[in-house]
C-alpha cells in the first residue's frame, strides 16, 4: 500500500443561511425511484396510478411540484412531466432527501487539491448565542448600517459551496448543500485533520481524513474518521506512482525501475548487496523511506515508507556477493561436499534473473581453514576432519 500523509486546515465560519439536509423522507424518495424505474419523464398521473392511488388529481401534480422543488425532479419545461435528476440520483443512493433548513450554522470548510468537496460538515447552532445572532441579523436586514465589530465577510471558500454539489458529511455521514448565505458572519477557531492518501494495487486510490473536529452537536469534540474519493486523478496509475516514489527515495532512475518491471511483472527494487542488512538479504525485501515531498498539483506530504519492497540484485556481481553469502548463512549443520553442492543448488533458485557464481565446496573449506573462526567453520571442518571430504 502507497501511504502519503498530510495536515490539512479546517475553516470554521458561523453564520444564518439556508442549509439542505438530507432526511428521510421515503414518500419523496417512492417519487424518484418511479422516475428511475420508469426510466422516462414522468406526470402526475403516472404518481397517482404508481403511488397514491385514488386520490385528486391536483395531488399528483402538487407532490410532483413538491419533488421538483426539492430538486429530485428536473422540469422539462413542456407540459407536465419531469425527470429524475443527478441530485435524486444521489438521494436514490443515500437514501436521504435535501430538505433545506434555515438557522444559524457553524460551517467546516476546506480548501485542497486532493478533496473535492469544499464542505466537510454544517452543524447547526440552537444555542442563547446562536439565537442572538439570527435576531441580530434579521434586524439589519436590508439596512445600511455599521457591522458588529465581531462579524467577518463570508470567506470566499464557503461562498464557493454554493455551486457545489451535495457533499457528504465526514461527522456523520449526512447529506447537505449550501443554498443561501448571508453578506457576513463569524469566525470560529479552526481545526486540522491528517489526511492520508492510501492506494492499493488493483484498487481505486482513497482519501482518508481523521482527527478530531470541536464544537459538533453536544459534543465539545468529535472524532472523524471519514473515506472520500480524491478529486482528481492522482497518477496514471498506482505502478507509475510507485516508481515515481521509489526514485525519488533512491538513486536509481525510473527507467531502471521500467525495466525490471516489464522484466520481472513485478514492482521491485533492483538493489546494492552491501547496502542490505542481513534481515532484507534473507528476505528479499526491506521498507525504503521516502523523504517529505512536494508533489505538483497535488501539494506537500510528509515522509513515508513504501513497505515491504521486493528486491532483485543490480547485476550480475552483486548476485554473485548476495548469493555467497546466503550460501554461508545457510550452513546451520554438519554437512558434506555432496550436501554443499545440493545447498549451492537451492541458492541459485533464488535468483532466477541472474546466474550468480557460489562457491565450490573447496573454497567453503578454505574459508573454513583459513578464514575467521564461527559455528559454520565447525560444521566444515568436522566433516574434514573425519574424512569425509572426497
Amino acid at each position: 500500500m502507497i501511504q502519503l500523509k498530510r495536515v490539512v486546515n479546517i475553516k470554521c465560519f458561523e453564520a444564518q443561511a439556508t442549509v439542505a439536509v438530507g432526511r428521510e423522507r421515503p414518500e419523496f424518495l417512492a417519487v424518484a425511484q418511479l422516475a428511475y424505474d420508469l426510466d422516462r419523464p414522468i406526470n402526475g398521473q403516472d404518481i397517482l396510478d404508481e403511488l397514491l392511488g385514488n386520490c385528486p388529481d391536483a395531488m399528483g401534480r402538487q407532490v410532483l411540484k413538491r419533488c421538483i422543488d426539492l430538486g429530485l425532479l428536473e422540469s422539462l419545461g413542456q407540459g407536465d412531466y419531469a425527470q429524475l435528476s443527478w441530485a435524486g440520483e444521489q438521494a436514490l443512493a443515500a437514501g436521504q432527501v435535501l430538505v433545506p433548513e434555515e438557522g444559524v450554522w457553524r460551517f467546516y470548510t476546506v480548501d485542497d487539491p486532493l478533496i473535492s468537496q469544499h464542505l466537510l460538515h454544517a452543524q447547526r447552532l440552537e444555542t442563547d448565542r446562536a439565537q442572538q445572532v439570527r435576531n441580530d441579523n434579521r434586524k439589519e436586514a436590508g439596512k445600511q448600517t455599521t457591522f458588529r465589530s465581531s462579524a467577518h465577510p463570508t470567506p470566499n471558500l464557503l461562498k464557493a459551496c454554493l455551486s457545489d454539489p451535495a457533499a457528504i458529511s465526514v461527522a456523520d455521514g449526512q447529506l447537505l448543500q449550501v443554498k443561501a448565505l448571508p453578506h457576513q458572519g463569524v469566525n470560529a477557531p479552526d481545526s486540522t485533520l491528517e489526511l492520508t492518501l492510501e492506494w492499493t494495487p488493483q484498487a481505486q486510490p482513497q482519501i482518508k481524513l481523521t482527527g478530531v473536529l470541536s464544537g459538533i452537536g453536544k459534543k465539545a469534540e468529535q472524532r472523524i474518521d471519514a473515506t472520500l474519493s480524491p478529486a482528481k486523478t492522482v497518477a496514471p496509475s498506482y505502478e507509475h506512482l510507485w516508481k515515481a516514489l521509489a526514485a525519488f527515495a533512491t538513486s536509481i532512475d525510473i527507467e531502471t525501475l521500467d525495466h525490471w518491471h516489464e522484466r520481472t511483472g513485478e514492482l521491485i527494487l533492483p538493489s546494492a548487496f552491501a547496502e542490505l542488512d542481513a534481515v532484507a538479504r534473507k528476505v528479499f525485501n526491506r521498507d525504503v523511506a521516502v523523504p517529505a515531498l512536494k508533489w505538483d498539483h497535488f501539494g506537500t506530504f510528509q515522509s513515508t515508507h513504501l513497505k515491504a519492497v521486493s528486491l532483485v540484485p543490480a547485476d550480475t556481481p552483486n548476485a554473485s556477493a548476495w548469493a555467497q553469502w546466503l550460501q554461508w548463512e545457510s550452513i546451520q549443520d554438519y554437512v558434506t561436499p555432496m550436501q554443499l553442492i545440493e545447498m549451492a543448488d537451492a541458492q541459485r533458485q533464488l535468483f532466477p534473473y541472474h546466474q550468480p557464481r557460489l562457491a565450490t565446496p573447496d573454497e567453503l573449506l578454505a574459508r573454513a581453514l583459513n578464514g575467521e573462526r564461527d559455528h559454520r567453520s565447525t560444521f566444515l571442518l568436522a566433516p574434514y576432519d573425519l574424512g569425509l571430504w572426497s
